[in-house]
């Protein structure tokens, strides 16, 4: 009974707080002497060439429009290695581009181009990673795609591996293809949320900061789990069209409490008009360090055990749907709009490959033990609902031309017997 208690205290207590938050314009203050505030803004804008025109309040946009969405962080403390989510509407935006092929980074970024080493990126971030934020139905995965981009940051950096404070030029852009009109009243949302970034009470999620405490210090020394960071994402949530006086959310305050779990509940959810919902599959590996050995940590009970990451096996994308000859399908929704064709596409971790930074070398990253790694990015092929996996035209055609190859050599070895008993039986009669 007092477990039970006690449980309903915990979540009690972390649903007041965020609750609280919101009504409250808690906000962080940069500069204020404490050193654990970050501002992130969003830039939504269109691109020719490399010129960037930031969009015009009150524009509208057709299907087939391209925005190109930069993100702005600002710290007033020193920071290692950094990684941002960002999440759009779904039934508005598709985004171009695969993981890391979607971002591009800024090179001329201060506190990229001395800290960075290289950034990774990743345009599937699991419907589960959703679950058990606090975040209310209007706002999860079902309307909204997240997607992150990180900095690497190790000893191989320009300014021999230590951190920088990061001044508030754009860090990161990707791209979103406009799948249907976003007319006067559309609200096409593009956004951040401070759910998505660590605090000690919230150290799993994929967003973090990881903070160093002086300019000697080695960047991989960084922690983003025992600061209680104040985030500011107020300039981070852009509504399209853009109105006169842009509507914010009210930056989330940190719970200090562990927001809740519930194993053995997971399932993802398929992107489209008429969701359906099937199991996510997952699957443990070990974590290995630069070296090539196993990372041991402390489990619960003091021991010592191998430690592993979570990986997602069975992912569930969203793609406009090309005709022939190369050109996108359109077709119309619900209210009669013409908005580009979607198909949900499955797919299934085979296996894992390396990040490597421009030069082709292997990019280390810090753990959260402290622990050097390689970066690593997850290989996929498709699967139907059911996870099976799909023919492959190429594939097939290796399968039958082998066959082909086996019989023939099947019917020429059958021959050459034939031959040889002919020959044997003519032989004696003779």
């Amino acid at each position: 009974m007092k477990k039970v208690l006690s449980f309903i205290l915990a979540f009690t207590r972390v649903f007041s707080v965020v609750a609280f938050s919101r009504v409250l314009n808690v906000s962080a203050a940069l500069d204020d002497g404490k050193k654990l505030s970050v501002n992130v803004d969003l830039e939504i804008g269109t691109k020719s060439g490399d010129t960037f025109t930031p969009i015009a309040k009150g524009q509208t946009y057709k299907a087939g429009d391209i925005l190109t969405v930069r993100i702005i962080p600002k710290s007033d403390f020193l920071c290692g290695s950094s990684s941002y989510v960002a999440m759009f509407d779904k039934s508005y935006f598709s985004i171009v581009g695969t993981n890391t092929k979607a971002f591009t980074v800024n090179k001329t970024n201060n506190y990229y181009a001395q800290s960075g080493v290289g950034f990774s990126g990743s345009t599937i971030i699991p419907s589960t990673a959703f679950a058990w934020r606090l975040f209310e139905p209007s706002e999860n995965h079902t309307v909204y795609q997240a997607v992150k981009a990180s900095v690497q940051a190790n000893s191989n950096s320009a300014n021999g591996g230590h951190p920088e404070v990061i001044s508030g030029e754009w860090i990161f852009q990707f791209d979103l293809t406009v799948l249907k009109a976003i007319g006067k009243d559309a609200n096409a949302r593009i956004w951040m949320d401070a759910r998505w970034f660590r605090v000690p009470g919230n150290t799993t999620v994929d967003g973090y900061f990881a903070k160093c405490e002086k300019e000697t210090d080695l960047s991989s020394s960084g922690s983003s789990t025992i600061y209680d960071f104040k985030y500011d994402f107020s300039g981070a949530d852009k509504k399209l069209p853009l109105a006169d006086e842009q509507p914010t959310t009210v930056p989330v305050t940190n719970p200090d409490t562990t927001l809740p779990t519930k194993p053995g509940e997971t399932t993802t959810e398929k992107p489209s008009v008429e969701s359906t919902t099937r199991p996510t599959t997952t699957r443990t590996e070990i974590v290995t360090d630069k070296d090539g050995s196993k990372v041991t940590e402390k489990d619960k009970d003091g021991s010592t055990a191998y430690k592993t990451t979570v990986v997602y096996e069975t992912v569930a994308r969203t793609e406009i749907v090309t005709d022939k000859d190369g050109s996108k399908v359109t077709e119309k929704d619900a209210a009669g709009s013409t908005v580009y064709k979607t198909t949900v596409v499955y797919e299934k971790v085979v296996g894992t490959e390396y990040v490597t930074g421009e030069d082709g070398s292997k990019i280390f990253v810090t753990d959260e033990a402290g622990s050097t790694v390689y970066e690593t990015t997850l290989i996929y092929e498709t699967v139907d609902e059911d996870g099976n996996v799909m023919d492959k035209p190429d594939a097939e055609k290796k399968n039958v031309t082998t066959k082909k190859a086996i019989i023939i050599v099947v019917i020429i070895a059958a021959l050459f017997g034939v031959a040889v008993l002919v020959i044997k039986i003519f032989g004696k009669k003779k």
